[in-house]
């Protein structure tokens, strides 16, 4: 992790929140995960995990996240461990099954006592495949098995239990919607953290992971192609608007795993979980679902992006 990378960050995100909040007495950043300010010491690798600045990947770089921003260390490290393993766990599986890649499981035969580990993928003919780790599987376990697929009295068809590592669906969809959050912030900086809509989520992503997300659920989009510098924008029948973040879009034929995201000045709107764009009732996409590029961090000190995402949300208004 580059300390200079960390820098230039700090540099940027600082003074963007100066734009929005002169008033402050030195340069200061804010975790996206805790809301907590953080001074230039924070780049500083000797200071403790809940002061000391780290890049934190908006989409786990496991699964080919590239976009950064900084956040405290303690958060970007209790999110990762509790959370984006579990995404990066269901992403893997799914493409696996596509033919991308390789995920990890278990496989059980009949008659033999135990599960084997595996490696499960699909070969270049199209046919699914199991390789056992032969080192990690006990001698006796491996000669049952030896057994089994050698008898004469083996049927063809085989009725097999794969157990396939794909996460914790309630803690991928809660990565999801912490990627989609430091998406927003990401593109939008400080104009995003500091709107009223986003201070509940900002206290449920460091909250018990059994405490219930805020009414800004995940949505599956089936349609359009939506790069990671885009969001897509939305209104309601009664005019509010929402910002449509893609987090992850697991195979070419799979759905885009998102977000909504309240307007600016909006703290009210209701949403419900697992809708798909093209069945969403109340919501009008936009000229057909339009889509909206991101600033960035390279221009978010930029004096012509001050109240860009304002700007957003009022021309969305006005088109409704």
């Amino acid at each position: 992790m580059s300390k200079q990378q960390r820098k230039r960050m700090f540099d940027i995100f600082s003074t963007q929140l100066r734009n929005y909040m002169p008033e402050l007495a030195e340069d200061l950043v804010i975790c996206p995960h805790c809301g907590r300010y953080i001074g230039r010491s924070g780049l500083n690798n000797d200071e403790p995990d809940v002061t000391r600045l780290t890049l934190a990947h908006v989409i786990p770089e496991a699964i080919g996240g590239r976009q950064v921003v900084l956040a405290c260390a303690k958060d970007n490290n209790d999110i990762g461990s509790r959370f984006e393993s579990d995404l990066v766990k269901f992403v893997k599986a799914v493409r696996a099954h596509s033919g991308d890649g390789k995920t990890k499981g278990r496989v059980r035969l009949p008659g033999v006592d135990k599960a084997m580990p595996m490696d499960y993928y699909r070969d270049s003919d199209g046919r699914l495949r199991f390789d056992v780790y032969k080192p990690q599987i006990a001698p006796a376990t491996l000669e049952q098995a030896h057994s089994y697929l050698k008898s004469p009295d083996r049927k063809i068809d085989v009725n097999f239990k794969v157990e396939l590592q794909i996460g914790r669906m309630s803690r991928a969809q809660r990565a999801v919607v912490i990627s989609a959050h430091l998406k927003m912030f990401w593109g939008f900086g400080y104009e995003y953290l500091l709107s009223p809509s986003v201070k509940g989520l900002v206290k449920w992503i460091t909250s018990d992971p059994s405490v219930d997300a805020p009414p800004i659920a995940h949505l599956s989009i089936t349609q359009g192609t939506i790069s990671d510098r885009e969001i897509m924008v939305a209104s309601t029948e009664s005019g509010n608007g929402v910002f449509v973040v893609p987090v992850v879009k697991p195979t070419p034929d799979a759905p885009i795993y998102a977000m909504l995201v309240p307007g600016p000045k909006d703290v009210s709107v209701e949403y419900h979980d697992s809708l798909r764009a093209e069945s969403v009732e109340g919501y009008e996409w936009v000229g057909g679902g339009d889509c909206v590029e991101l600033p960035g961090p390279e221009n978010l000190a930029k004096p012509e992006y001050h109240g860009y995402m304002h700007k957003i949300w009022a021309e969305l208004i006005e088109c409704k």
